[in-house]
C-alpha cells in the first residue's frame, strides 16, 4: 500500500515535467576547440595506410640523455597519477609505469615524482623552493581551487602558448581547461588522458540496482533515460522525493532511507550539470555570473533539497554515505568515481550515471572534476620549457593510448563492471567536463558558492551580498597582471 501510494504521488509530479583559446610562439602550437572525449576502445592498432591516431608529431630522433625530468604533486603522493616507481599488480598504476619506461627509453631521460606542498599551499612551497636555488623541476601537477591563482599573480608559471610541440588541438588534451581558463589567450594549465588523477575525481551520480528495481514503476529505465535527453535534475528531485521514507522507528537517523546520499566535498555537482560557469574573463575584463536567474535558480534549488534531512543523507567523504547505499537504504549517490575502487567487495550492485540535465533543452550532460584531478603547469625555474613540452605532448598521446583504457576499460569495465551499459554511460559522462574560470581562480574555497550557500543554508543572494565582490576582485587582479605582463 505505502509503494502504491508512492507511484501514485511520484506519477502527479513527474507527468507535467515530463518535458577561444588564442595561441602563439611555435607554429606548432595551435588553438583548442570543442570539447575533449576521453574512450577506453581507443588503443586498437592502426589499420595499414592511415594515420596513426596517437602520433605525437614529436620527432622520433628528439633526445635528451642523461637528462631528469621532474613531475610535482601535493602532499600526500599527488605526483603518483604522474609517476610509479615501480610496476604494480593495479592495471592503472602499472600502465603509468610502463607509459614512462616507454618515454625514458625514447628520449633518454629519467622521469621523477616529488612531492610539493598541499593543495592549498602550493605557491607558498614553490615559494620555498625559488628561494633556494633549485630548478630541478619540470611541470608541476597544482590543485587548481586555492593554488590557481596564486601561482599566476606571483609569476611562478609560465603559459604554455609558446612552448614548442604542444598541440592542444589534439584530442588528449581536454578543451576546456584551454578555452574557458584562457586569460588574453594565454593558458596556464593542461589537463587531458596524461592525468589519471582527472579521471577519478570526476563526478558521476551512482544508482542502487537493488532500489531502483524494487521502485522501477516509479524510476523505470534509468540507463534508456539518459539515453532519451531525459535524466534532467527535476526528475532526478522527483525520484529523490519519491524513494525517501523513514523505516518505522519514528527516528530521523542514518537508519531512514534516502533518496540521495552525498558526499560534501562534491557538492558543486550541483552546480555543474547545467553546463555553466560562475565567472568569465574575456578581452574586456573578468565578470560574474551569478546574477544570472538560471544560476540563482540551481543554487537555490540544491541548497533547499540538501539540506532536506528527509531527502538526502550529506556527509564530508565517502564512508558514511556508502554505508547507507550498500545496505539498501539509498536510491543515488554522489561522490567521484575514485571512490568505485573501494567498492569492489561490495554484493549490491550499482550503476553509473551522469549528471542529469538542468533541462531537455540542454544540449549535453555536463560534469566536473575536483582540484584533487590536478593541472599541469609549468614553473618559471623551468630549464628547458621545450624539453618538457616535447615529453609532455608524448606522455599525452601514450597516455590515451595506454592509461586512459587500463583505467576505463580494466578497471571500471573490468574489476569494477556491473553492466554492459556503464561504458556507454562513461563516455557520456567524460565527454563534457566543465573547467570554471570563478572556481579556478577563485583562490579561496570560501568563495566557491555552492558550498557556502549549501554549508550555511543560505540563499545566493545572501551569499552574493556578502562575498562577490571579493571573488570579483581575485579574478581582476588575476586579469591585470596578465594584461600587464603579456599584453
Amino acid at each position: 500500500m505505502k509503494k502504491a501510494l508512492i507511484f501514485l504521488l511520484v506519477l502527479l509530479t513527474v507527468l507535467p515535467c515530463a518535458i577561444a583559446c588564442k595561441t602563439g610562439g611555435d607554429s606548432e602550437n595551435t588553438k583548442g576547440t570543442g570539447d575533449n572525449t576521453t574512450g577506453g576502445s581507443q588503443a586498437a592498432s592502426t589499420p595499414a595506410g592511415t594515420e596513426d591516431p596517437f602520433d605525437d608529431k614529436v620527432p622520433e630522433d628528439l633526445r635528451f640523455d642523461g637528462r631528469t625530468f621532474t613531475m610535482t604533486g601535493p602532499i600526500p603522493s599527488g605526483y603518483v597519477v604522474f609517476y610509479q616507481e615501480e610496476d604494480s599488480d593495479d592495471p592503472v598504476d602499472s600502465a603509468v609505469y610502463k607509459r614512462n619506461m616507454i618515454l625514458e627509453d625514447r628520449f633518454g631521460i629519467k622521469i621523477v615524482g616529488i612531492e610539493l606542498g598541499q593543495t592549498d599551499s602550493h605557491a607558498d612551497a614553490f615559494s620555498s623552493y625559488v628561494s633556494s636555488g633549485d630548478d630541478i623541476i619540470d611541470v608541476m601537477g597544482i590543485g587548481f581551487y586555492q593554488s590557481g591563482l596564486a601561482m599566476i599573480i606571483n609569476d611562478y608559471v609560465l603559459p604554455w602558448n609558446d612552448v614548442k610541440y604542444i598541440n592542444v588541438d589534439r584530442d588528449w588534451w581536454n578543451k576546456s581547461a584551454t578555452e574557458t581558463l584562457s586569460i588574453l589567450g594565454n593558458y596556464y594549465y593542461l589537463t587531458g588522458d596524461i592525468n589519471v588523477g582527472a579521471l577519478r575525481c570526476t563526478m558521476p551520480i551512482f544508482f542502487n540496482k537493488t532500489e531502483a528495481e524494487e521502485y522501477k514503476d516509479v524510476v523505470g529505465d534509468l540507463y534508456q533515460t539518459v539515453r532519451d535527453g531525459k535524466w534532467t535534475y527535476e526528475l532526478f528531485l522527483n525520484y529523490i522525493k519519491a524513494y525517501s521514507h523513514d523505516n518505522g522507528d519514528d527516528v530521523q537517523d542514518e537508519n531512514d532511507y534516502y533518496g540521495l546520499v552525498q558526499n560534501g566535498y562534491t557538492l558543486m555537482s550541483h552546480l555543474y550539470y547545467a553546463d555553466v560557469v560562475t565567472a568569465v574573463v574575456n578581452d574586456n575584463g573578468a565578470e560574474l555570473m551569478l546574477t544570472d536567474d538560471k544560476i540563482v535558480g540551481i543554487v537555490d534549488r540544491a541548497r533547499e533539497l540538501l539540506n532536506n534531512k528527509y531527502y538526502s543523507y550529506v556527509r564530508d567523504g565517502d564512508q558514511e554515505i556508502s554505508d547507507i547505499f550498500f545496505s539498501d537504504r539509498a536510491l543515488f549517490m554522489n561522490t567521484d568515481l575514485s571512490s568505485a575502487g573501494k567498492w569492489r567487495d561490495k554484493n549490491t550492485d550499482f550503476g553509473i550515471l551522469p549528471l542529469p540535465k538542468y533541462d531537455e533543452a540542454q544540449e549535453n550532460y555536463t560534469t566536473y572534476t575536483d582540484q584533487w584531478g590536478l593541472m599541469l603547469a609549468l614553473p618559471c625555474t623551468a630549464q628547458d620549457p621545450d624539453r618538457t613540452g616535447a615529453v609532455l605532448e608524448a606522455m599525452a598521446a601514450l597516455s590515451k593510448k595506454l592509461v586512459t583504457p587500463a583505467y576505463y576499460d580494466v578497471m571500471l569495465l573490468g574489476k569494477l563492471k556491473r553492466d554492459d551499459e556503464s561504458e556507454e554511460m562513461l563516455d557520456i559522462l567524460y565527454k563534457n567536463v566543465v573547467y570554471d574560470p570563478g572556481t579556478i581562480y577563485a583562490g579561496d574555497l570560501n568563495l566557491l558558492p555552492m558550498n557556502a550557500c549549501v554549508r550555511r543554508d543560505a540563499s545566493l543572494t545572501t551569499w552574493y551580498a556578502q562575498m562577490s565582490e571579493a571573488l570579483l576582485n581575485n579574478i581582476t587582479i588575476l586579469y591585470d597582471h596578465v594584461r600587464q605582463s603579456k599584453g
